[in-house]
């Protein structure tokens, strides 16, 4: 699976939802948000690799989240937790 808009679509299709599985009643808290933005996580390392194949390649062109995530088109969990959260359970 060669094509970058694939495999952004399939981790938006698959992936995301598992991160974000019942966030609609999460207490949104700053330690809630550090977890789901640590750069450790494995949303981190599945954008990586969707984008340019490996972490290791990545951290050598130094690349941010912000860049990995433009480049892949993939969605960013944090925000999709927080539209959840404020839009309610029932949306």
């Amino acid at each position: 699976m060669s094509c970058p808009r694939i495999r952004a679509q399939r981790f938006d299709s698959i992936v995301l939802p598992a991160l974000t599985y019942g966030s609609e009643v999460w207490t949104f808290t700053q330690a809630l948000s550090e977890r789901v933005s640590d750069p450790r996580s494995i949303r981190k390392t599945i954008s990586r690799n969707l984008t340019i194949g490996t972490t290791s390649t990545s951290d050598q062109r130094n690349l941010h989240r912000e860049d990995i995530r433009a480049q892949s088109e993939v969605r960013d969990p944090l925000l999709v937790i927080k539209k959840r959260s404020l839009d309610g359970p029932d949306t």
